[in-house]
This record gives C-alpha cells, sequence and structure tokens, in this order.
C-alpha cells in the first residue's frame, strides 16, 4: 500500500503497478486528510485513475478515530475507510457503508 500526499506520489503507484501488473492501493493518512481534504485526496485518486485506466486500484482514507471524517470518507467514492473509533460507532458506520458499497475496516 503506498502512503499519498500529492498526485506524484499517486502517479509513481500506479507506475509501479503498471510495471508489476498488480493492483494499487493509495493510502491517504489521518493527517493529510485533516490537512488537505477528502476532496483534494479523491481529486489525486481520479487523476491518477484517468492516467492509468487499464491499472486496478482502490482509494483507502484513514479516518483515525474521527466518525465526521469517516462519515465524509464513506460518502466520497473512496473503496475503503479506516476507522479506530468505538466500536458502537464503527457499528453506525458500518451500516451505512454497507449502503454505500464501501469497506469500512478497523484500524
Amino acid at each position: 500500500m503506498a502512503s499519498v500526499e500529492s498526485l506524484a506520489d499517486a502517479l509513481a503507484a500506479f507506475k509501479e503497478g503498471a510495471k508489476t501488473g498488480k493492483p494499487v492501493e493509495l493510502l491517504f493518512t489521518w493527517n493529510h486528510l485533516r490537512a488537505a481534504g477528502i476532496g483534494y485526496a479523491m481529486a489525486i485518486v481520479a487523476k491518477a485513475r484517468a492516467a492509468y485506466p487499464d491499472i486496478a486500484s482502490c482509494a483507502v482514507l484513514d479516518a483515525g478515530e474521527d466518525a465526521g471524517l469517516a462519515l465524509s470518507g464513506l460518502r466520497s467514492g473512496a473503496d475503503k475507510v479506516v476507522f479506530s473509533g468505538t466500536p458502537a460507532m464503527a457499528a453506525k458506520l458500518s451500516q451505512i457503508a454497507r449502503q454505500l458499497g464501501v469497506v469500512l475496516a478497523p484500524m
């Protein structure tokens, strides 16, 4: 899994995926999401996928313990959201994730 902070990072991960033929997982950390925003992260994903349309990829957003960030991530079009908050909140977010077809994963 490649940690991504910029389009250059994402393109490098896709370039490596093109060489190996393996799917690409782009991880956006909690720190990056809080600083740059989920919209920015998903724009990076869209541009990288457009540049390498034949490479399978998964956009992973790490929301940490932030339930609001996790909910925004679920609604953003991400493929997977990582959440490390309380089990009760994780259960609620899991229901929403299932409805949206997004994977909610524990940290």
